[in-house]
């Protein structure tokens, strides 16, 4: 069902407005002002947003702005509502890259047109231009091709050359198949899971519940790859709980997170703890001691952000840590960043508790 988040400080206006909209099948999400409006989108991606200009806490303009600056959020349709009767205003929103604008009071078939209208333009645009093609240097081609050269590669000289290796270099080239293929493999993962994330299409099912202490040992175990050393670069305290989180998603957050330390914190110990709060929450610390992040750079974490890569030359797409947020938050949890450059990084995710689990 095709999401519309409808902003207004008006309660009888936006009763109103919501029964319209239901009555042609659309779901509605609700909120009284653009602060309200931030919180409901971390939750819930809408495929049109209706918003009013002059509100308390946080204006229709405010929020407009902070939206158009954001690289998945700016794609959404914009439709402005007012009553003002500012000469040129519809003009003025238009040129600040609203999509349309309905002035107050409103005609219902007029409402309903130019929403069918967007909706089915944004569909279009989205079919033709599928997200995960943002940005001219399509960085996810290289991620992708990267690891299958090296399959393709590491297989011809396997072929070419058989009789000439040693069986301990055979094992190496082996070795190396294995984890490009590994690689290829989360880097498409990332990208489809992205993918549904952008079409709206990622479910948080309930009943759910992941054991945190089991997921984490599983999640090790990958990382490691059976490398003594990589295991013990991560030490941990980790309390046994049962959280409201989708098994393979958590798996997802972890892995995720828990590698991006081991990358940016070179050869450094990576501390990972977790404990249950006397708020019935799960708080799980991930603290590594690497490059850390400015404030700016915490704030500027979206999808296919990559920070300091000619520095560091680190694989990936920068979707981790995005997704992860988004899954976080989608679950009700809470994933906060504390960090300081060249210094260390803790993250820190707070799950609800599931309750009389065994």
């Amino acid at each position: 069902m095709r999401k519309i988040l409808l902003i207004e400080d008006d309660l009888a206006l936006r009763i109103t407005l919501k029964e319209i909209l239901n009555l042609r099948h659309f779901e509605v999400l609700e909120a009284e002002h653009g602060q309200e409006a931030l919180d409901v989108i971390e939750k819930y991606r809408p495929h049109l947003i209706m918003c009013d200009i002059m509100m308390p806490v946080m204006d229709g303009l405010e929020f407009h702005e902070i939206i158009s600056k954001d690289s998945v959020l700016s794609a959404i349709p914009f439709i402005f509502l007012s009553a003002k009767q500012e000469e040129n205003l519809m003009r003025k929103c238009l040129n600040r890259g609203a999509d349309d604008f309905i002035r107050k009071p409103f005609i219902v078939d007029e409402i309903i047109t130019i929403v069918e209208t967007k909706l089915e333009r944004f569909k279009k645009v989205q079919n033709a231009h599928t997200n995960l093609y943002r940005g001219t240097k399509k960085h996810f081609v290289h991620e992708v091709n990267t690891p299958l050269n090296d399959i393709i590669g590491i297989i011809k000289l396997l072929s070419d050359q058989q009789n000439t290796f040693l069986k301990q270099e055979i094992v190496e080239l082996q070795k190396g198949i294995y984890d490009s293929a590994d690689r290829l493999k989360r880097t498409m993962h990332n990208l489809f899971l992205y993918q549904e994330y952008s079409d709206n299409n990622l479910t948080f099912e309930s009943p759910r519940a992941a054991s945190i202490k089991a997921t984490f040992l599983k999640v090790i175990q990958q990382l490691s790859k059976g490398d003594v050393y990589q295991e013990t670069r991560i030490s941990h305290t980790i309390q046994n709980a049962w959280v409201e989180v989708q098994n393979e998603y958590l798996e997802f957050i972890l892995y995720a997170l828990i590698d991006n330390a081991l990358k940016f914190s070179q050869n450094n110990t990576v501390r990972v703890s977790g404990k249950i709060t006397a708020q019935k929450y799960y708080e799980l610390t991930i603290k590594d001691y690497g490059i850390g992040f400015t404030p700016e750079e915490v704030r500027n974490i979206h999808s296919g952000k990559q920070f300091n890569r000619k520095k560091l030359e680190k694989q990936g797409l920068g979707l981790g840590l995005f997704l992860s947020k988004k899954l976080t938050e989608g679950f009700g949890g809470i994933l906060s960043i504390a960090s300081k450059k060249n210094t260390s990084t803790t993250i820190t995710l707070c799950f609800p508790i599931v309750e009389h689990q065994e």
